[in-house]
């Protein structure tokens, strides 16, 4: 007996004691009709769910949580590392009518509304409660509403139809679209966390760029992101890019996903829509050698999936080329320090959609340095150790995605035109830079040989911003290999309060444009 076996065999014992009927309801029925895990129980209830919910953590050691007073929903969520249940949620709703069948034609969604008696405990689809045809659209593969007023109960079902088609490669019925058309508007009035919660679910999908355009299609995307609309009709004259601003960024996340889907099954996968680039093997041939080039998004940032947040920031990395074009004599454009405003712009977005301050700042600072690795290149194909040194110093454990989106920046930048040959060189400038992250650490990350306490004892400094500016330089120059003892970071201190040293530099060329 599995775990969801015996938690509901738990909840069925308190529904009889509790002289209470409950159905499982919702994506449980679904999923397990579509053989796909789930390790959250949705169960609709005809009586007190907060009672039950207390009684049911009680008996299990698990954790009850109160989600919605004004419709009586709770939750059942267990804890920790090596405890029963781990992983496992119980969500408990009371039924919205006075009869089950009404209770399931208020929900959003036909493959949705579909329920089993909890007693059952080895159902068939014979046994399943099916209101509205959910049985038939999950065959078909199709999601439909279940009713007229789906949408306008909840708007936030309109970003949701579009995550749950991308999530089991459904489609939506016809009608559903035209209505999400005509009221993609009202997605203003959701919660801003309730969207962001369904849009980073859509971003953690494999295949979230081909749902990113959906959502343009049907007018949510620019809806809720309004910073993006300017960017549809601005152009990029030039001869470097191939696509209009928003249709470039759109193309950059089917990059990443080409990129990443290709890498997990170590094979060149097209995906739909296909990029022009995946016709030439020899790009495959130069991405297949880079083994870190994945590595930063396997984690989360704030218990965020990292992936998703590299691709909203790759969806926002030049959002703020429309007011920062200039028109040259000579046709082309300049989008003069658009990667700054734009992460500006971009970490605003974040923070309005309520994603945590740690999410935001990463978003903010993949898409401010998204440049520099291109300028970088350009000046090298070898950089020096302070270079490096002080590339990761901007960019921080961030790093690796911005080498990343480098990647698929280009990609999405030369399109049709990019050749073999310069991709090659390009991937080979990356890895170089990956290698150095991962394996260099006396260079990135070194390990202080003197600290605060050491240059202040030492020269005679009282604690503030200078002992802050020499540890900065020293931490440089030890990453250099200008010094490597603890005497010359000592003599080398003494000589920068004094006046006496400079650091030397290397500095990133800012007036580079074929990169952006």
């Amino acid at each position: 007996m599995n775990d969801q076996e015996m938690v509901l065999q738990v909840v069925n014992y308190h529904l009889e004691r509790m002289g209470l009927h409950g159905w499982l309801v919702g994506g449980s029925v679904r999923d397990r009709l579509l053989g796909v895990a789930n390790h959250d129980l949705d169960i609709a209830v005809d009586g007190d769910v907060m009672a039950l919910g207390r009684a049911i953590a009680q008996a299990t050691e698990g954790r009850f949580v109160v989600l919605d007073h004004v419709h009586p929903t709770a939750r059942v969520v267990w804890t920790g590392k090596d405890r029963p249940n781990q992983g496992l949620t119980v969500d408990l709703v009371r039924l919205r009518a006075s009869t089950l069948d009404t209770d399931l034609q208020l929900r959003d969604f036909t493959i949705n509304a579909l329920a089993v008696p909890v007693h059952l405990t080895d159902w068939a689809p014979a046994d399943v409660l099916d209101p509205t045809g959910g049985l038939c659209d999950l065959k078909q593969g199709i999601v439909r509403a279940c009713g007229p007023a789906a949408l306008t109960d909840d708007p936030l079902r309109m970003l949701r139809a579009i995550r749950i088609a991308a999530q089991f490669d459904f489609v939506l019925a016809p009608e559903l679209r035209t209505e999400i058309q005509a009221q993609h508007m009202w997605i203003v009035a959701v919660a801003h966390e309730r969207i962001r919660d369904e849009l980073l679910r859509l971003l953690a999908l494999p295949h979230a760029a081909h749902s990113l355009t959906e959502l343009d299609h049907l007018g949510l995307l620019t809806t809720i992101i309004p910073e993006l609309e300017p960017a549809r009709r601005c152009d990029q004259p030039g001869g470097h890019h191939y696509l209009p601003v928003l249709e470039h960024m759109l193309e950059a996340v089917r990059a990443w996903e080409w990129i990443e889907q290709g890498l997990r099954a170590d094979s060149a996968t097209v995906i739909d829509p296909p990029l022009a680039v995946t016709a030439h093997p020899d790009l495959w041939a130069a991405l297949a050698s880079g083994a870190r080039i994945t590595a930063s998004m396997q984690s989360a940032v704030d218990g965020v999936p990292r992936s998703a947040l590299f691709k909203l920031a790759l969806l926002m990395h030049d959002i703020a080329k429309p007011q920062t074009k200039a028109l040259k004599p000579d046709g082309s454009a300049s989008f003069y320090d658009h990667q700054a405003i734009g992460a500006e712009i971009a970490r605003d977005v974040a923070l309005r959609l309520r994603i945590s301050k740690a999410g935001s700042e990463y978003v903010w600072t993949v898409v401010h340095n998204h440049m520099r690795p291109g300028q970088l290149a350009e000046l090298s194909t070898r950089l020096s150790r302070r270079a490096i040194y002080r590339f990761f110093a901007a960019t921080g454990d961030a790093g690796p995605d911005v080498l990343v989106h480098m990647l698929c920046d280009y990609m999405a930048m030369r399109g049709p035109q990019l050749s073999p040959e310069s991709w090659k060189a390009t991937v080979e400038w990356v890895n170089h830079m990956l290698d150095q992250f991962y394996n260099v650490p006396e260079t990135v990350r070194p390990e202080p040989l003197v600290n605060g306490h050491d240059v202040m004892s030492v020269l005679g400094l009282p604690a503030g911003p200078q002992v802050g500016k020499l540890m900065a330089s020293l931490r440089e120059a030890q990453a250099s290999g200008e010094v490597v003892t603890r005497d010359e970071a000592l003599e080398l201190a003494r000589r920068l309060s004094s006046g006496e040293g400079k650091s030397s530099d290397v500095q990133g060329n800012d007036d580079v444009r074929a990169w952006g």
